[in-house]
């Protein structure tokens, strides 16, 4: 044997110890390991989402309101800035509304992926529409946005599907679907 008689107790009181420093070490690898993954996942593709809102005909302050789509690019750079191309579909509750208000958003901002969550920090928003819709006043499209920009400042957790599929689930607003081509 490579111990002798009396090195067998020093060994016996540095085996756990020994061991307990290849585990944290192990587990830190492991946790960095996979964060990285994710990330570099991330900023491989431009990944795109789409998702339909309904309104609820409860809330009169939203006016004739009553559905949306909403269709994304987004692109998470090494930077660990992204940017982030949105069209908002805004559908008309009224019968004679046959045109829906299109909002095209440009978003910007930091992001950061940690133990299994995406943190997103929007830092600016851009309304690039050039249309305009007069079935929707001023302060309803001033509405949209915060609610579109509360959105955004959410915490996701990020579930990897596969190389060209990403699991978004938020805190409070359910799941989407980052998908890449």
């Amino acid at each position: 044997m490579w111990i002798n008689k009396e090195q067998l107790p020093l060994f016996k009181r540095l085996l756990p110890l020994i061991l307990l420093t290849i585990s944290v070490i192990g587990s830190a690898w492991f946790y960095w390991k996979s964060d990285s993954k994710v990330e570099q996942l991330l900023i491989s593709k431009e990944w795109q989402s789409m998702s339909t809102v309904r309104i609820d005909t409860d809330y009169e302050d939203m006016g004739p309101l009553k559905r949306a789509d909403i269709k994304s690019n987004v692109v998470y750079l090494p930077n660990k800035t992204y940017s982030k191309s949105s069209t908002l579909t805004i559908y008309s509750g009224l019968a004679d509304e046959i045109h829906p208000l299109t909002i095209n958003v440009m978003e910007t901002g930091n992001w950061d992926y940690s133990g299994d969550y995406l943190l997103i920090d929007p830092t600016e928003f851009k309304d690039v529409t050039a249309s305009d819709n007069k079935n929707f006043s001023g302060s309803q499209k001033k509405l949209i946005m915060r609610v579109f920009r509360m959105d955004a400042q959410q915490s996701k957790r990020v579930d990897v599907v596969n190389d060209k599929t990403l699991l978004l689930t938020s805190l409070n607003y359910g799941s989407g679907i980052l998908f890449s081509h």
